[in-house]
């Protein structure tokens, strides 16, 4: 109770920086220089009412094919992933006869780079949402698009001024934030009811998060790491999420979903590794000087 008063005095500075960080970020939004994501996108299976049973699936990738394939295309990593993770989804709803009228996105958890903004955030995460191109059917364009969504992402998190927005929890005392995260939850409700009954979600329909693990001799104890395992959790309105790991030269794809979206697993693991196979049959017709360089 006596430290109260300071802490708020320290959250109501925060909440004078963060406004006037987001009219500064509204200016640079104006002036075209930052980019931000759309605000909606088409409701899916995956992000209607769960049935509190969860299903589990994994589909094991070689760490060095995805490596080729980002080194050919000019890539990253992270975008063939994305890329997979987009041609597997919108092959599962295309089976499904659940075809999207527009692009998917996918939430991407980043980490704020230190250097990057004047302010001090105790929390060292945010968050891209990252256009999955889902309505573009060519791998090699759906590859191109994703990599440039990205970028634009990664240019708009980094931006102190997007940073110094999301400090105010930093400051917020904990009795303030039990009663904000209450009206914020009665306000995302409502709002998520509204957009449900016109066909949307806002600003992504999956998660995707990728750990590295590094190198595949690490240790427990005197027991060798021979394989890594995620159960990416997910929440009400995104019943699709994953994680992707990897230990040496084997990269995993792992998803989380409800069996009332997804009753067999099995069938998007296959869309997933459909999807990877496309992909590198796609970098091989079309770039297999530079594919065969690397």
């Amino acid at each position: 109770m006596l430290r109260l008063p300071g802490q708020f005095g320290g959250l109501a500075r925060s909440l004078r920086q963060s406004a006037a960080a987001r009219k500064a970020f509204a200016r640079l939004v104006e002036s075209g220089e930052v980019t931000t994501p759309k605000a909606q996108r088409p409701r899916t299976r995956f992000n209607d009412e769960q049935s509190g049973q969860h299903v589990l699936g994994r589909v094991k990738l070689s760490l060095a094919e995805v490596r080729a394939i980002a080194r050919a295309t000019g890539t990253s990593i992270n975008d063939v992933i994305l890329t997979i993770i987009s041609g597997g989804l919108a092959t599962f709803l295309s089976e499904a006869g659940e075809t999207p009228n527009d692009s998917l996105a996918a939430q991407v958890p980043r980490a704020i780079r230190d250097g990057h903004a004047e302010v001090t955030a105790a929390n060292k995460l945010t968050t891209m949402f990252v256009d999955l191109h889902t309505d573009e059917h060519d791998p090699l364009a759906r590859l191109k698009q994703i990599h440039e969504s990205a970028d634009f992402e990664k240019h708009r998190v980094q931006q102190p001024e997007s940073i110094a927005m999301e400090v105010t929890l930093d400051h917020a005392p904990a009795i303030y934030l039990k009663s904000a995260m209450r009206l914020a939850a009665r306000g995302n409700a409502k709002r998520a009811k509204a957009k449900k009954a016109a066909g949307q979600v806002p600003l992504a329909n999956t998660l995707v998060s990728n750990v590295p693990r590094g190198r595949a001799n690490l240790k427990f104890g005197d027991s060798p790491v021979v394989d890594s395992f995620c159960a990416p959790m997910i929440h009400r309105g995104n019943s699709l999420a994953h994680g992707v790991t990897s230990i040496g030269d084997v990269l995993s794809v792992q998803f989380t979903s409800d069996d009332a979206m997804m009753p067999d697993p099995l069938v998007y693991e296959r869309a997933l590794g459909f999807a990877f196979g496309e992909l590198k049959i796609a970098v091989s017709r079309k770039l297999p000087e530079r594919s065969a360089a690397h």
